[in-house]
């Protein structure tokens, strides 16, 4: 099982996939969400999940688009002087 949640930041409509870097192909988008882009703008969180069988060793990337192009549309830092977290991604392996 793999989940992501990316998020967005004044950057209007949304949406994640899950990119099979080793076929080059899609291997599953996520959901679509809007993140308001008018006044000071709002935060939004776009989340996926899938369940992928894998027989050899694969590279996976997140990947996210919106139809704003804010320099910081895909996550505000803050001002809080620690760690910026944006995506996060978590991976369960099902037994064999």
């Amino acid at each position: 099982i793999i989940e992501w949640a990316c998020p967005a930041y004044a950057s209007g409509d949304n949406e994640t996939q899950l990119y099979n870097a080793t076929t080059g192909a899609s291997a599953a988008v996520g959901m679509s969400v809007w993140a308001d882009s008018s006044g000071s703008g709002g935060s939004a969180v776009v989340p996926g999940k899938t369940v992928q069988t894998l027989t050899d060793s694969t590279t996976f990337e997140i990947q996210h688009r919106s139809t704003s192009s804010v320099s910081h549309g895909f996550g505000n830092a803050n001002d809080l002087g620690g760690i910026c977290v944006y995506t996060q991604v978590m991976i369960t392996k099902i037994a064999d």
